[in-house]
């Protein structure tokens, strides 16, 4: 019988052991993923000084026959006072184009625009197209 009774002792003391191993991985875990969550916090905190959010943004106008002056003007216009704003943040990761007929295309590479009135001026020079008949090849 006292073979038994210190057999049900280690037991109870193994049993005991795990549960505290337990608990102390169950602890690791959650100081784990609230650190984790912090580190994501201080990279969401970096990233939302990005308007709109951190990505490579190309906008391409068509200055082709497919639209006649009046409506390439409204693209223009969209362009420059509804989708870019002045709310936008890191002009460099930006970029503007325009295609239209005769092998007709200019655009400008990322790093060239620096604010929204920079934006704005560059969208403001570029002419329409559309009066020449498209001719692309490829």
């Amino acid at each position: 019988m006292a073979w038994s009774k210190n057999i049900s002792q280690t037991s109870a003391i193994i049993i005991a052991a795990l549960i505290i191993l337990l608990i102390g991985a169950v602890i690791a875990i959650i100081l784990l993923a609230v650190k984790l969550n912090q580190n994501n916090a201080t990279i969401s905190s970096i990233d939302d000084h990005y308007f709109p959010p951190k990505e490579f943004i190309a906008i391409i106008l068509d200055a082709s026959i497919g639209l006649n002056t009046i409506q390439f003007n409204i693209e223009k216009n969209f362009s420059s006072y509804e989708l870019v704003t002045t709310n936008w943040t890191h002009f460099e990761r930006l970029t503007i184009a325009e295609y239209g007929g005769d092998h007709n295309y200019s655009g400008l590479t990322f790093g060239e625009l620096n604010s929204v009135d920079d934006y704005r001026r560059n969208i403001d020079k570029y002419p329409y197209y559309g009066e020449k008949l498209p001719c692309f090849s490829w």
